[in-house]
């Protein structure tokens, strides 16, 4: 598996939907990715494979000192390319392209996502909290999750 983790692209945001799509999230508008990849407060990283876009991932970074966070707002990998590791490689070369030495790393789940909070549990997430009826289509509470930063 030969797969290079990088910076989105314009021309990334197309597969990015798609992925998207074929895992289920709840959508983000094209113009939103567009504008991860050109503001600095937020990271659009992919994973290509031979040309091929296999997952991606959207955070939202706080640079303040003190309190260095960041907040995945969305994460997935291709349904061929899942458990083999690559959702873990995301967000570990997510965490390092930020430089950041302590801090957080928070996301929310689905409640129902039984498979993506055991996912997050095992990567060494912890749950923070519920935010009830966050979700809609189908409405689901998010479970919020954190995990530290240790370097």
């Amino acid at each position: 598996m030969n797969i290079k983790i990088r910076g989105a692209e314009l021309a990334d945001i197309l597969a990015v939907k798609e992925i998207e799509s074929r895992s289920h999230l709840s959508g983000w508008p094209a113009d939103q990715y567009l504008r991860a990849i050109t503001e600095p407060s937020y990271l659009l990283l992919v994973a290509e494979e031979a040309s091929i876009i296999r997952a991606f991932i959207l955070a939202r970074v706080v640079y303040e000192t003190g309190f260095e966070s960041i907040e995945i707002m969305n994460i997935a990998v291709t349904p061929e390319m899942r458990r083999k590791q690559l959702g873990t490689r995301m967000i570990n070369e997510l965490i390092n392209l930020t430089g950041f030495q302590q801090g957080t790393v928070d996301l929310e789940v689905r409640s129902q996502n039984t498979i993506g909070v055991n996912f997050y549990r095992r990567i060494g997430f912890s749950e923070v909290g519920i935010r009830k009826n966050y979700y809609v289509d189908p409405i689901d509470d998010a479970i919020m999750m954190s995990r530290p930063i240790n370097k």
